[in-house]
């Protein structure tokens, strides 16, 4: 847009969030753009510039390019009016939605919409309310880029219905399982967390995933395809009409969770107990004095490779976990102990996600991933575990220190092993 443009937004957005008060709650606005503008239709002695505009949280101006990404990253702001600006080097991983008004070409059109496609915790889904392009537009300028371009299209309410609708031919949950969902995180949020709740919520969840394993593989792949399908449409309608239906939302709330927790291939379930011997963790005092080894002469050894050796990191990083809970637990761990671990450990191996938690352990501290980024991932892992094999892993839910106690020992040494991970 031009600079003008920019200011009179700018404006505007500062008018609405004054006039609405309780909408405009913890919101405020900066502007970018280059150059001097001056309006008649805007009173200033002096013509209007970025730095003029802009204050930091202590109420100076903002004078330089890093002072301003560090305010715009701040909790003082959220929302951003950019003129010909930050279309490219803008690093701002908060970023969710973006309103353009200006036609955009070929590579122009894939950095500015790029912006958005930083990852955070928490941060699901993007947003983008375009004025000036069609849809072709978009298409044509990521085509060279991308095999496949999805843009959701027509805005249509009724799709939201329709898509809940198809799901609820497969009678894979009721109402009555979707209120239950909604009491109970009603209820978290007015007490605190503790890890026994994600037991409770497994147990809301188990019969459902049941019947979905019950369902033909084609039943079970065209249901979550839809449940997707609904999510999706539901998030962006509501960035842009509000729906006012209850009922509605708290499906979308029950099914956001519900669609994490599907199998995505048919799995065989195996009973494994009378199959496999457990190994030996504990450590117990068996033996208390010296040790003399028989004296043979030395043996010289000429052929010595100069190649790094290549450890086993599965293997190292698992039995490093393992050793560090046993620690802390003074050796005080059983079989079964060791099972859950393993069974954590693996799952999060397998996970489509452990990429991206490799650029979290290359980009953060130690404390932010194992305090903030990580129990999520970890919370997820023991709800699915917990749902496949509900006797292996109750100690999990049942003993709030135990669950600690593995959450950190496992965030630390996979922070170090991802870390090393090329």
């Amino acid at each position: 847009m031009p600079s003008s443009n920019a200011v009179r937004y700018y404006y505007a957005i500062k008018k609405y969030l004054d006039d609405h008060p309780q909408e405009g709650a913890g919101c405020d606005v900066m502007i970018a753009f280059s150059g001097e503008v001056t309006l008649d239709d805007l009173p200033s002695e002096k013509p209007y510039t970025e730095a003029s505009m802009n204050l930091d949280e202590n109420g100076k101006y903002i004078t330089s390019d890093k002072k301003f990404r560090k305010a715009f990253h701040s909790s003082k702001y959220n929302i951003l009016v950019v003129a010909n600006k930050y279309q490219t080097g803008f690093d701002e991983p908060l970023l969710h939605s973006m309103y353009v008004d200006k036609k955009l070409n070929n590579i122009t059109a894939v950095q500015t919409l790029s912006r958005l496609n930083r990852t955070f915790p928490g941060k699901t889904n993007t947003f983008i309310l375009d004025f000036e392009n069609t849809v072709e537009d978009i298409k044509k300028a990521f085509a060279p880029f991308y095999e496949a371009t999805t843009l959701a299209g027509e805005v249509d309410v009724n799709k939201v219905y329709d898509l809940r609708n198809k799901i609820s031919d497969y009678m894979l949950y009721n109402f009555d399982d979707v209120a239950a969902f909604n009491a109970f995180m009603r209820g978290q949020m007015k007490r605190p967390q503790d890890p026994a709740a994600i037991g409770r919520l497994a147990g809301l969840f188990r019969p459902v995933i049941a019947r979905y394993n019950d369902m033909s593989e084609d039943d079970r792949y065209a249901c979550r395809d839809f449940i997707r399908k609904f999510n999706g449409m539901y998030s962006y309608i509501t960035q842009l009409i509000r729906l006012h239906d209850k009922e509605l939302f708290e499906e979308f709330q029950y099914t956001t969770h519900l669609v994490r927790l599907l199998p995505r291939i048919s799995v065989e379930i195996v009973d494994i107990d009378d199959k496999i011997k457990l190994e030996y963790a504990s450590l117990k005092e068996t033996f208390s004095g010296a040790i003399t080894l028989d004296e043979k002469p030395p043996v010289l050894i000429t052929d010595i490779s100069t190649s790094a050796r290549v450890p086993n990191k599965k293997k190292d990083t698992l039995e490093s976990i393992i050793d560090k809970v046993n620690e802390r637990f003074a050796g005080d761990f059983s079989d079964g102990d060791r099972v859950i671990v393993e069974g954590i450990y693996n799952m999060f191996m397998k996970d489509k996600e452990v990429r991206k938690f490799k650029k979290y352990a290359k980009d953060n501290s130690t404390e932010m991933f194992v305090k903030s980024l990580f129990p999520d991932k970890f919370k997820d892992i023991v709800t699915q575990c917990f749902i496949d094999n509900n006797d292996s892993f109750q100690k999990l839910f049942n003993d709030p220190e135990f669950y600690a106690q593995v959450q950190d020992a496992m965030a630390r040494e996979l922070y170090k092993a991802l870390r090393k991970d090329n």
